[in-house]
Parts: C-alpha cells; structure tokens; sequence
C-alpha cells in the first residue's frame, strides 16, 4: 500500500506556522495530520513543538480549494470534443411490461464524430448486429421495419457545443437514399401490408422534423446525448425529457450526484421524476391534454447515470432508466446500458 505522509524531522527556526505555510496547510490542519498519525506522547496541543523531534506530515497535500478544483477538472468540459465518444459501444436495452414477455435488444453502434463550423459536431451513427431476445428478428414486418432502417444508415447528426441535437445532417441526402434503395425492398418484400408499410415509412420521412423526434426522443439517443451543463449542475433543474419515443417531451425535476472516488473515472448520477400531469393515453398519443385530472396522470421516475474517464473525458459505460407507474401500478420499465468496445 502506498503511504502517503512521511516524518519531517524539526530544524532550528521550525514553528507550526512555518511548517504548514510550506506545505499548504493550516496550523490547525497540520496538528490533526500529525496527531491522527503520531505515537500518544508525541501529540501536539499547542503550537509548542519542544517535546518533539518529528512532525508527521502529508507527502502531497491539497487544500480543500484544491480538491474542488481537481473535481471540477475532471467533469467533462461544458462544449464538446471529438474525444468524448468512443468509436464502438455494445448497446442492450431491455423492456419490461406487465403481462408480457421481457424484451430484451442487443445491438452495436459506431459512432464518427467530427468537429465542424462554429463548434458545432456533425455525429454519424451507425448500427449492427440487431438481436431481439437472442435471435434475428425474422417476422414479415419486423424484417421490413429493419430494412427500411437499413437504408438509411449511416445517419449523421449535428450537436451544438452543449451537445443537443440540433438536425439532420445532410436530410435530403437521407430521404434520397430510401428512395433509391425502395425498389430492392419491393422486389425483396411483396405484398399490400409490405406496400402499407413502406408508404408509411417514407411519408414519415417528409415530415424532418418529427421523424427527427422519432431518434431524438428514443431512449438511446436520451442517454447518448447528455447536455453539457447538466455534469456541472450543483442544485436542482428541470428540463424536458421523453418519457416515451415519439411522444411530446415532458417536464422532469432533476438533481445531480458526482462520485470522484474512482481514481481514472467519474461516476454521474442524474435523477428525475416527472413534473407534468400527464395522461398515459395523451403520452402514448402524444397529445398534450390541460385537462388531465391529477388522479389520471401517471408517475415517471427517470435515472441517467455516465461513468467518464477523468483524463481523457471519454464516455466509457452509461445506464438509464425510466419507469412509468399508471394508477399505482407498474406500466412500463425500460432499461438501456451502453459499454464503450475495447
């Protein structure tokens, strides 16, 4: 094990005050470093040394100052970097409802970031591997959904400095490519519900920006872009969070718990619960209802949790969760853990 103090032995001129001057401390720091370590009889009192040859004292001590400022040094930076996102992460959520079987996904995304105008990031997602509860998907329209997706990968994002999603990158590009690929898809995919389907899909696209919404409100992309102010937070916020895809976002109470234990990481927890009185069917419908009588509105609890290296800022494993009670009951758990590939 490490030791961390060592013995100082006294010199002519010595006092406490000259001492802990040198080392940083106060008088009243260096006497409890030095009683918390030496023998009974060579406790100090007062600022007397004379009964003394040797002080205990601290290899590399920091002053409380210090330490906050060390703290802080290891929180992500407020603006983005290229650095913060690995290059791989092995992706499982898991959906759990009442009366269902648990759902459980296994995926991979790559992720490409780039620094472009104005410190804003262009983020080029792709994703591979797609596993549901062990298997590849293989129903008629699951394999359809799957393809059309397909199509569009890679899809690129651009973040602002804050790290929000702000768009598209390249949107035309992006509806150019599902058209170009939907002829394969029609040979491949036959049928009036394939048709259905694929109609849908592309007219889902025309409309930027709620099939923006449709990645933006996932649980995914919730976890995956945290906005830089909340790792510096040091009271309670709110801000609008999804509590399910596709639907409007709502207002969730937030509080911040940072853990600088770890001597590479830093672990932050982010906890919600949901301030909105908000109807399970105006959710699920997503449609705002004022008229929501507090005893129809459902309850949410929101947890976000990023471990990052301290060093090189590095997202290296995050977790999150939102459970949504209805009526006192459970009604819908989903859990996601996102592992940095090594």
């Amino acid at each position: 094990m490490e030791i961390d103090y060592m013995q100082y032995k006294i010199r002519n001129g010595d006092s406490l005050h000259s001492i802990s001057s040198r080392l940083g401390m106060t008088v009243k720091e260096l006497k409890r470093f030095h009683n918390a370590h030496c023998e009974k009889a060579d406790t100090l009192w007062f600022e007397n040394m004379n009964h003394v040859d040797f002080l205990w004292v601290p290899k590399n001590y920091k002053t409380e100052e210090q330490k906050v400022q060390e703290k802080t040094n290891s929180l992500p930076s407020l603006q983005l970097s290229n650095a913060f996102y690995a290059k791989e992460y092995k992706v499982r959520e898991t959906i759990q409802i009442p009366s269902e079987d648990l759902l459980l996904l296994d995926y991979t995304i790559i992720l490409d970031t780039r620094e472009g105008k104005d410190k804003s990031y262009t983020v080029t997602i792709d994703r591979k591997g797609l596993t549901t509860n062990g298997k590849i998907p293989n129903d008629k329209m699951s394999e359809l959904s799957l393809d059309c997706m397909k199509t569009l990968y890679p899809i690129a994002f651009t973040i602002n400095p804050s790290g929000k999603i702000t768009g598209f990158h390249g949107y035309k590009a992006l509806i150019k490519k599902f058209k170009d690929q939907r002829p394969k898809l029609e040979e491949y995919h036959i049928g009036e519900g394939c048709t259905m389907l694929l109609n849908a899909f592309e007219k889902q696209m025309s409309d930027e920006t709620g099939f923006l919404r449709q990645f933006d409100s996932s649980l995914l992309f919730q976890t995956l872009f945290p906005i830089r102010e909340w790792f510096h937070k040091k009271t309670t916020w709110t801000e609008k969070l999804y509590c399910f895809q596709n639907s409007f976002p709502a207002i969730f109470d937030l509080c911040i718990e940072t853990n600088h234990d770890d001597p590479d990481y830093t672990e932050t927890i982010i906890q919600g619960n949901l301030q909105n009185i908000c109807s399970l069917q105006s959710l699920k419908q997503n449609k705002k209802n004022s008229d929501t009588d507090s005893y129809e509105a459902i309850t949410a609890d929101l947890q976000l949790q990023y471990t990052i290296h301290k060093t090189h800022k590095i997202l290296s494993q995050a977790e999150s969760s939102i459970v949504i009670t209805n009526e006192g009951d459970l009604y819908r758990k989903h859990h996601l853990t996102l592992t940095q590939m090594i």
